[in-house]
């Protein structure tokens, strides 16, 4: 999914986030590709966040850390998605 979003394949280094936490969510929407070490950052924080507040930043809040604080890119293409569900559908 996210090679297709992307046109082109990840490189070395880089790995894909699944921003709700659902790996069977591939909704570009919910994919975000970031540096593997930003990603263990990313998860490291979101533990410590998670013992002080008892629940996750929301949604909106995630992507925009994802993006400014952990050089993340957001697969958000709506006409890709729209393309993929058609052809999970088989239409």
């Amino acid at each position: 999914v996210a090679k297709e979003c992307l046109s082109r394949k990840l490189r070395r280094g880089e790995v894909v986030h699944y921003i709700n936490g659902g790996r069977s969510d591939n909704r570009p929407d919910n994919l975000c590709v970031m540096p593997h070490k930003k990603h263990s950052s990313w998860h490291a924080w979101l533990r410590g966040y998670l013992k002080k507040n008892y629940n996750y930043p929301t949604i909106e809040e995630q992507k925009k850390m994802l993006v400014n604080d952990y050089s993340g890119v957001l697969l958000k293409d709506r006409s890709w998605s729209e393309k993929y569900i058609s052809r999970k559908r088989g239409e």
